[in-house]
């Protein structure tokens, strides 16, 4: 994945185009869901993740204000949120 490759990522999370979204992970990416250490893997586990994600934020948006590179396929990126919080926001969805 490229820099403009991520950038594109959130355009089509910001503009509701979530299978567009997903269509930019490999079959092998891993979705990691940090505080449980759970993980699932490739565009099925992005749109698990992004319809938890909605239901507790529906018009979140978020803004990569920084993205750098850490190797070959590691990237870290900064991120400004914003968004009106409705609803529980279920961490725990992957098992």
């Amino acid at each position: 994945m490229s820099e403009p490759e991520i950038q594109t990522y959130y355009n089509c999370f910001n503009e509701r185009r979530f299978r567009d979204a997903a269509a930019l992970f490999t079959s092998d990416a891993v979705v990691l869901h940090v505080p449980f250490g759970q993980h699932e893997r490739g565009a099925r586990a992005y749109l698990r993740f992004t319809e938890t994600w909605i239901r507790a934020f529906p018009d979140a948006i978020l803004l990569p204000q920084q993205i750098k590179s850490r190797g070959e396929s590691l990237w870290d990126v900064d991120l400004r949120a914003s968004g009106t919080h409705l609803g529980a926001l279920e961490l725990g969805l992957f098992g």
